[in-house]
C-alpha cells in the first residue's frame, strides 16, 4: 500500500514538472530565391491548391494596405436627447452598418519582410517576426545574388516555440510578383474583353427637321424611350479586387519530434509556353467528317502562355545552428534554426489586458 502511494506521488511530481517545463524556443531565418535557368524538367499543367487554413501569416500585416470604401454608420445620437419623439424621428431611417474596407496588395512584394523594431516576446506567444537588424544572412545573400539568373523572392527571420507535429502551425510564405492581372488561378491567361462593335459617329446621319416633326406628330414611342434612357442614371459597377496569385506561395512547417524537422510545401508560379497537344483519334475522325462541310470552322490548337505551378515539397530532419540548403531546379531555400534562451513569462498586467481584449472580440 505504501509502495503504491509512493509511485502515485512520484508520477504526479513527474507530470507536474513536465507540464511546468518552459517552452523550447528557436530563431529561424529563411531566404528563398528563384533560378532563371534552362531545365529538362516537364511540369504538370494541374495546379493543386495549398491548404493554408490555420497557418500563421507574418507577411500580410507588413505588405497589405486597407482603404475605407464606406465609413461605418453609427445610429447613436451624439447630442443630448431633448425629446423621445424627436430622437425617434431621427433614428427611424438609420440602419447600423460596419465600415467597408478594401484590402489591396502591391504588384511585387518587398524581399525583406521585417518588423519596424525589435519585438518583446513572452512565453506562450505565437511566432513573432523580428526586425531587419536581427538577420544574419547578409553575406550569404550577397554571394547568391552575384550568381547569374538568380532573383530574390523572400527573406525574413522570426522566433517561435518548437512544438510536436500535431500541435505545430505552419507559416504561410509568399512573395514576388502578383500574376492575378495576367493569369487565372488555373494557370491559363486572362483573355482581354472584346469591345462592343458600335458604329462610329461618322456613320450616323443627323435627323432632319422634317423627320423630327413627323415623329412628334405620329407620337411614336421612339422619342419617349430615348428620353427615358437618357434620364436614367448609369450605375457605376464596383469590382472586387482579384485574389493575388503570388510568384511564390506555400507553407513552411518546423516541428520538434525528438529531432527538428522541416516540411516545405512551396509553389513557384512560372509563365512558360504551353505547347499544343496532338488531337485524340476521335477528334481527328470528327474533323475529317466535317472537312467537306462549309460550316466547319475548326482552328488548329496553338501554343499559349501558361502559368505553371512548380512544387518544392520536402521533409527533412535537421540540426539546429547548421545552415541548410533546399535545392530545386527552379528555386532554392537557405534556412537556419538557431537556439535561443527561452523568453520570460508574460507579466500579469499584460495577461489581464490580453484577456480583456479577447472578451471584447468575442
Amino acid at each position: 500500500m505504501l509502495r503504491t502511494a509512493k509511485l502515485a506521488l512520484l508520477s504526479l511530481i513527474i507530470s507536474t514538472s513536465a507540464y511546468a517545463a518552459p517552452e523550447r524556443w528557436f530563431e529561424v531565418e529563411v531566404y528563398i530565391f528563384k533560378r532563371d535557368s534552362a531545365t529538362t524538367e516537364h511540369w504538370s499543367e494541374t495546379v493543386p491548391p495549398v491548404k493554408l487554413r490555420g497557418n500563421v501569416d507574418l507577411i500580410t500585416p507588413i505588405v497589405h494596405t486597407e482603404h475605407v470604401i464606406k465609413p461605418a454608420v453609427d445610429c447613436e445620437p451624439a447630442f443630448p436627447v431633448i425629446g423621445e419623439d424627436f430622437t425617434r424621428s431621427l433614428m427611424d431611417d438609420c440602419v447600423p452598418q460596419d465600415a467597408i474596407t478594401e484590402v489591396t496588395f502591391p504588384e511585387v512584394t518587398p524581399v525583406n519582410i521585417s518588423a519596424d523594431e525589435t519585438p518583446q516576446v513572452y512565453q506562450g506567444d505565437p511566432a513573432t517576426l523580428l526586425s531587419y537588424e536581427q538577420n544574419q544572412f547578409t553575406d550569404i545573400i550577397n554571394k547568391i545574388r552575384r550568381q547569374r539568373g538568380v532573383t530574390s523572392l523572400l527573406h525574413l527571420t522570426w522566433q517561435q516555440a518548437m512544438l510536436p507535429k500535431r500541435r505545430s502551425k505552419a507559416l504561410h510564405l509568399y512573395g514576388g510578383k502578383d500574376f492575378s492581372k495576367e493569369f487565372q488561378a488555373d494557370g491559363f491567361a486572362i483573355k482581354p474583353s472584346e469591345p462592343e462593335l458600335l458604329g462610329s459617329s461618322d456613320d450616323v446621319s443627323p435627323l432632319s427637321s422634317d423627320t423630327i416633326n413627323n415623329l412628334l406628330q405620329q407620337n411614336t414611342p421612339t422619342i419617349d424611350s430615348t428620353a427615358e434612357l437618357a434620364s436614367t442614371p448609369t450605375e457605376q459597377a464596383t469590382t472586387k479586387p482579384a485574389t493575388p496569385i503570388w510568384e511564390l506561395d506555400g507553407k513552411l512547417n518546423i516541428y520538434l519530434q525528438h529531432y527538428l524537422y522541416i516540411e516545405t510545401d512551396l509553389r513557384l508560379r512560372d509563365p512558360e509556353m504551353l505547347l499544343a497537344k496532338p488531337k485524340p483519334e476521335s477528334d481527328e475522325i470528327a474533323s475529317n467528317l466535317l472537312a467537306d462541310s462549309s460550316e466547319a470552322d475548326i482552328e488548329p490548337q496553338q501554343p499559349q502562355e501558361f502559368l505553371f505551378s512548380i512544387p518544392m515539397i520536402q521533409n527533412r530532419r535537421v540540426r539546429s545552428t547548421e545552415i541548410h540548403y533546399f535545392d530545386h531546379p527552379k528555386m532554392g531555400m537557405i534556412i537556419q534554426i538557431r537556439k535561443m534562451p527561452a523568453p520570460e513569462e508574460k507579466p500579469l498586467e499584460i495577461l489581464n489586458e490580453d484577456n480583456a481584449e479577447q472578451q471584447l472580440n468575442q
